[in-house]
């Protein structure tokens, strides 16, 4: 079965598609949010839950800010532990921030690049364009499960903000203003 991603991201035949709008989302950023402007857009195809399954889709984060802060997703890590997913870029740039107990890194991610996210580690995408939409596909085990909370009770190591020089930079927490 072959199904088409439009210029804008929508992947044709998605079962599923969540609107994250700064009202939703407003928390997860620094300087807080609110308001309609819309975030990002998922696009998913789902199929039914029998192991060995994936659910694919496209994302689409829109350029913008919330104080210095780019627009990114709410991240998440998977409720399987042994769990991966993989990205692959589409249109625009950003960067995949990801953590696991040991460790926290950042790894770009633009058109025709792929990213590994690793078993246990939680992820979120940032747009680091204020240009254009950051358009990335997804794929990941059916049974993977995402756990929004544990991000709510740990929180992110780094953080992308738009530096004096007007370009992305990441930020330990600790660092961020």
């Amino acid at each position: 079965m072959a199904e088409a991603v439009d210029a804008a991201g929508a992947l044709a035949g998605a079962t599923r598609v969540l609107v994250r709008r700064l009202s939703d989302v407003g928390e997860m950023f620094l300087a807080g949010g609110d308001g309609e402007a819309e975030v990002y857009r998922v696009f998913e195809r789902e199929h039914p839950e029998a192991p060995g399954d994936l659910v694919y889709g496209t994302t689409v984060i829109q350029p913008g800010l919330v104080g210095e802060e780019y627009f990114m997703t709410r991240g998440h890590y998977h409720v399987d532990p042994g769990a991966a997913e993989l990205y692959f870029g589409l249109s625009g740039r950003g960067l995949i921030l990801m953590q696991n107990a040991q460790a926290a890194r950042e790894v770009a991610i633009g058109p025709r690049e792929t990213v590994y996210i690793p078993p246990g580690y939680a992820h979120r995408t940032v747009n680091t364009s204020l240009a254009e939409p950051l358009v990335f596909l997804v794929c990941y085990g059916v049974r993977a499960g995402h756990d929004y909370d544990r991000i709510r009770r740990e929180g992110w190591r780094h953080r992308v903000l738009r530096g004096p020089d007007g370009r992305p930079r990441v930020v330990e927490a600790g660092e961020a203003p």
